[in-house]
């Protein structure tokens, strides 16, 4: 499950297809957060990735208990 929009991630999409899967990190790498730190690691859509940038995410946002 995308942590982003919530819905399913789905496998056999092409690399930076927009419903790919990727690693977002919480904390972005460019404010900081650390890149292989599980803790800040989160799956998500390449294009919901993407869009957020280094967007701060609202702290009522959880992850899935699909994750």
């Amino acid at each position: 499950m995308c942590w982003l929009c919530h819905q399913p991630i789905s496998e056999g999409w092409p690399a930076r297809h927009p419903k790919s899967y990727s690693v977002d990190h919480v904390v972005p790498r460019s404010k900081g957060g650390a890149v292989y730190d599980l803790a800040n690691c989160r799956p998500a859509h390449y294009g919901c990735n993407s869009s957020r940038q280094a967007k701060q995410v609202p702290s009522l946002w959880v992850t899935s208990p699909d994750w």
